[in-house]
């Protein structure tokens, strides 16, 4: 089990929902996973509890019938929206209860 929940992590999963149409999207997916596991591997080194909420994307990327990220016309394009923290909050409620 985790420690205490110190850190979080919010992964970027961007627009798979339109299957690599994006220039340099498979560039932004290989530095968003590169991100993700440096930030893990830090949270382990330095003992902080870390949750991972990509699960949360799948299905809802970008683009896709029921996204959970802003467009890419949006101002805070690439990032969760409202109903996506919802979800995250979920995530975060059930670990803190599972302690």
């Amino acid at each position: 089990m985790f420690e205490p929940l110190k850190f979080m992590h919010f992964p970027i999963r961007i627009s798979s929902a339109i299957q690599n149409k994006l220039p340099n999207e498979a560039k932004c997916r290989q530095m968003t996973e590169l991100t993700r596991v440096t930030i893990k591997e830090a949270a382990a080194e330095a003992n902080i509890g870390y949750i991972a909420v990509s699960g949360v994307f799948h299905g809802h990327e970008t683009f896709s019938a029921d996204p959970l990220i802003l467009d890419l016309f949006d101002r805070s394009a690439a990032h969760p929206n409202q109903k996506c923290y919802a979800k995250i909050e979920e995530m975060i409620a059930n670990y803190l209860q599972a302690e």
